[in-house]
């Protein structure tokens, strides 16, 4: 390189004084030992290509460089195809002599042909003496954005792979979520919201950095920055919330629904309440579970003027919308049938509000229920208009809205629970109860100057979803997981996956699969009612 041969040039010039040909060759040594310092050596032979041999080349920071590729649409294949070499040295470095504690992305860019160039010099900065017990006043204030909290006190019994593949996750977690925080459990409570900020989140990618994050510096992480980022890739390759231009509309709807109430539960009732109708290949389906600790009527009601609203009011309007929808798309298959859908859901729930608060007020009107009215009757709301092979789902409160896709080989919970702990203004000195809700269907308030119930304005948080053939859609009453007889929602939730994946590979009945996962909370805690609409997605069956 130019730039080392002349920098070489000038240090021997400066260090010998004497006559004969030993300046050149002290040059060249000097320059042999300047590329040591600056080039990266021991690439793997299928990285070589993908790094800049001149570390001198400018080139834009990669936090820059990545933003740059968003923002032209979804994180793109380019972006990926970075991030996995870059994370393919970070691990060969981890094995190395003198191994690396943190990423800092500033010392990484990107130059115009893609590739990678490393400043080598300043990563030193963030690789101590393996001999050295505690990191120097500099590291320790310079690499805090990096590291793992634990390291800051001291490095006894420090697992290198470890430390490094955490701080790459802070890095992918503000890249992909935007989050960033000072300890590991505000780097929680910030991933658990961040789909409140985007919905477009793929499902899943949240809980799969949770995991990392709580691995102790001191423990074997059993996962390398390269898997790290191929699991985000997959994640985002499997997003069901990027959607076609176009409906399949060769694929047709089977639903069934089922509901039990809870053998444990304190009270002899079923507040759950769920419905589903469809037409033309086109289908609507509820799930409404009525809060039970109601003191002016009772969740059964709130969730029964729900399914009871459908049947006299939007029964017609439904008919009526996938006619329509059915006819548009037949004339053409890119129509855009989204907005009308979710206009449909939106009313629905404003009027279901609208419903609910009406039966509030003349249940107040009959003097059987003295004020104050602390918990009137409310309940929350999960419902989807699926047209063929794309849904569109309206939700408020935490009946959990789930899809197994066997063609992506994937089951993930859709759905952010409307809990006090998951708003972003939530401390747990705000309010007693982290999981009571926010999002419901019922009325806001009650005014004493009216003295009326007056309904909220809920609409339910949106999602739109693309389904495989073969794909299960369920809505479901937070008891289908809940009452789940395991220690963490975790634990529950992989109880409730390998059920589901056992029943389909035995190619079993829709109805069979629904009171199968029915009963593994029915036969569990069986705390809390238990209801599941499932949507099975197949091929049209010739006639």
């Amino acid at each position: 390189m130019k730039k080392t041969i002349g920098i070489s040039k000038n240090i021997a010039a400066g260090l010998y004084h004497g006559s004969g040909d030993v300046l050149p060759h002290l040059a060249k040594q000097i320059e042999i030992e300047l590329e040591k310092i600056l080039i990266i050596e021991n690439l793997p032979p299928n990285l070589t290509e993908l790094f800049s041999e001149d570390p001198f080349e400018k080139g834009d920071p990669l936090n820059t460089w990545c933003g740059e590729k968003y923002g032209q649409g979804e994180f793109s294949e380019e972006i990926f195809k970075v991030l996995s070499a870059i994370a393919q040295y970070l691990d060969t470095c981890s094995d190395s002599a003198s191994p690396l504690l943190a990423f800092v992305p500033e010392w990484f860019s990107i130059n115009g042909e893609g590739k990678i160039i490393v400043n080598k010099p300043l990563l030193k900065l963030a690789s101590p003496d393996k001999d050295l017990i505690r990191l120097n006043n500099f590291q320790r204030s310079f690499l805090k954005p990096y590291l793992h909290p634990s390291l800051l006190k001291n490095l006894r019994n420090c697992n290198y792979n470890t430390a490094m593949v955490f701080s790459f996750t802070l890095f992918l977690m503000n890249l992909f979520l935007d989050v960033s925080g000072q300890s590991i459990a505000e780097l929680k409570d910030g991933l658990k919201k961040s789909s409140m900020k985007n919905p477009k989140i793929p499902p899943g990618l949240a809980k799969n950095f949770i995991e990392i994050l709580v691995i102790p510096s001191n423990q074997e992480n059993k996962i390398t920055c390269e898997e790290l980022v191929d699991s985000a890739c997959r994640f985002f390759n499997e997003n069901p919330f990027n959607y076609n231009d176009r409906v399949d509309q060769q694929l047709q709807h089977d639903v069934f629904g089922y509901s039990v109430p809870g053998l444990h539960k304190r009270m002899n009732s079923n507040e759950d309440k769920f419905l589903s109708q469809t037409f033309n290949d086109i289908t609507f389906f509820l799930v409404a579970d009525g809060v039970s600790t109601a003191d002016i009527g009772t969740g059964e009601i709130a969730a029964e003027e729900v399914v009871r609203l459908f049947k006299t009011e939007f029964f017609t309007e439904f008919r009526k919308l996938a006619s329509r929808l059915e006819k548009n798309l037949a004339e053409d298959p890119a129509f855009k049938w989204y907005g009308m859908a979710d206009d449909f859901l939106s009313r629905f729930f404003l009027e279901a509000c609208q419903r609910v608060t009406q039966q509030l007020n003349a249940l107040k009107e009959t003097g059987n229920y003295p004020p104050p009215f602390n918990a009137p009757m409310c309940t929350t709301l999960s419902a989807g208009v699926v047209v063929h092979d794309q849904a569109a789902v309206r939700y408020a409160g935490d009946s959990p809205v789930l899809l197994y896709s066997p063609k992506r080989d994937i089951f993930r919970k859709l759905t952010i629970d409307h809990h006090h702990g998951l708003e972003e203004n939530f401390t747990m000195t705000s309010s007693p109860d982290s999981e009571s809700l926010t999002r419901v269907i019922g009325a806001k308030g009650f005014s004493k100057d009216k003295k009326l119930f007056i309904p909220a304005c809920e609409k339910g948080d949106p999602l739109r979803i693309q389904l495989e053939k073969e794909d299960l859609l369920l809505l479901a009453s937070d008891g289908l997981i809940d009452c789940i007889d395991a220690s963490t929602p975790e634990l529950k939730a992989d109880a409730a996956e390998k059920r589901i994946r056992s029943l389909v590979k035995k190619k079993s009945h829709l109805k069979t699969i629904v009171r199968e996962l029915v009963m593994l909370g029915e036969n569990g805690l069986s705390t809390d009612n238990i209801t599941l609409n499932l949507l099975h997605l197949d091929h049209k069956k010739e006639k």
